[in-house]
């Protein structure tokens, strides 16, 4: 019965030891990936940031403005006013 607890301990150990080695690397690798995802989830977060920053310029109306007088089109028309009735009876 001593031999066979023995032989069990030394069964057991190594593969003990190789699980315990198994785990160690795998949680390494997984460190590494967890690290390089975190990067790029920066990456993308700082290109996110640019793209709102971007999208926002585009939708201000200041842009409207300078895009308007870059293609001519700063005359305005004079606005039509209905006091003479010409327009809705259309006389």
């Amino acid at each position: 019965m001593k031999q066979l607890i023995k032989y069990g301990i030394w069964i057991i150990m190594p593969v003990l030891l190789f699980a315990n080695m198994f785990i160690f690397v795998s949680g390494i690798v997984l460190g590494n990936q967890i690290s390089h995802f975190e990067k790029e989830t920066k990456k993308i977060h700082q290109q996110n940031v640019e793209l709102d920053r971007q999208t926002s310029h585009l939708d201000s109306l200041d842009y409207a403005a300078s895009i308007a007088a870059s293609l001519d089109f700063v005359k305005r028309s004079p606005p039509i006013v209905l006091e003479n009735l010409k327009y809705a009876l259309n006389r």
